[in-house]
């Protein structure tokens, strides 16, 4: 088998045709295993070195990360597979990942972090989202009404399902409030 090229900063090297092609690869062998979703792809940035998610992640840049993860969403869906963006949002640092904090403007969270998975809402129509184990200006990110229900949902139009990550809730009743299904 030929192995997929775009994630950890391929997509740089190569264009969407990679995208699409990988996400054919991905959603046939998804389909052919009898399996339904796949978790990605990934919508996080590069920005430290050492992040952990980085080899799932297509770069530094929000709009080639956008435009990569729109190409593979799209490849897959088109098998009748659920793609699943990941991992919202502002999960880009592997340190404390669990409990950290991330203090960020307005501007700056929709300019840079929000635009890869706002394509992948508005232009690759994906199914469904996948919220963060960090928290975002103090709150865990699976219990971020601003982020889950204000911007995906009203903002962008969100009509598929959010779900966490492994072990990313940490309580029930605020994670289904703020817009985790």
């Amino acid at each position: 088998g030929r192995g997929l090229r775009v994630a950890g900063g391929g997509g740089a090297a190569c264009g969407t045709w990679c995208g699409e092609e990988d996400g054919e690869v991905i959603g046939s062998g998804t389909g052919a295993l009898g399996q339904r979703v796949v978790w990605g792809p990934a919508g996080g940035l590069h920005r430290a070195t050492i992040a952990g998610g980085n080899f799932e992640y297509f770069s530094e840049d929000p709009y080639l990360s956008g435009v990569m993860g729109v190409a593979v969403t799209k490849a897959i869906q088109a098998h009748d597979i659920i793609a699943m963006g990941k991992h919202y949002v502002v999960n880009d640092q592997e340190y404390e990942r669990f409990r950290t904090s991330v203090e960020v403007d307005e501007h700056v969270l929709r300019e840079l972090y929000l635009l890869p998975f706002e394509m992948l809402v508005k232009d690759g129509e994906i199914a469904s989202i996948m919220s963060a184990y960090n928290r975002v200006r103090g709150v865990y990110a699976t219990e971020y009404r601003h982020t889950l229900h204000d911007v995906l949902r009203d903002d962008w139009g969100f009509e598929g399902y959010v779900q966490s990550d492994f072990w990313s809730v940490r309580s029930c009743a605020p994670s289904l409030n703020a817009g985790l299904d």
